[in-house]
């Protein structure tokens, strides 16, 4: 098992802007305010299969239709909307019609508990032996 100190070390030694210029959790550092990281974070990482270029680019194009704010852009707009925004979306084999079911589905989880990590940590159970369960609501 990993110790605390050691994974520790590890962030401090890689965390660093320098490492991260072809990865999808580049789009982080656009923003400051937390909710807006979190939606960025969960977008980027559930377009994140395939080639890099690929990614980033269908990345880029979901977040530049949702600027200056992603929280602002979920929370006001609707299903209906999302749907004509994001309509002809393709990133591999997620269409539109899947992207725009995800963005409404962040919004009505959001609704529900304020935040996703809210969310996560409501769902997480400490007897468990892995995090799964709170991923799964």
């Amino acid at each position: 098992m990993l110790s605390k100190e050691f994974l520790e070390h590890l962030y401090n030694r890689y965390n660093k802007r320098d490492f991260i210029n072809s990865d999808p959790v580049q789009f982080l550092y656009r923003y400051s305010n937390p909710a807006d990281i979190e939606i960025t974070g969960l977008i980027a990482s559930s377009l994140a299969y395939g080639r890099v270029a690929g990614i980033l680019s269908s990345v880029v194009k979901v977040l530049n239709k949702m600027e200056p704010s992603p929280y602002r852009f979920i929370m006001d707009t609707s299903l209906e909307k999302l749907e004509a925004i994001f309509k002809g979306f393709k990133h591999r084999f997620t269409t539109d019609i899947e992207l725009t079911d995800f963005l409404f589905g962040i919004k009505t989880v959001i609704l529900k508990y304020g935040s996703l990590q809210n969310c996560f940590v409501e769902n997480l159970n400490n007897k468990d032996k892995t995090i799964t369960g709170a991923l799964e609501i």
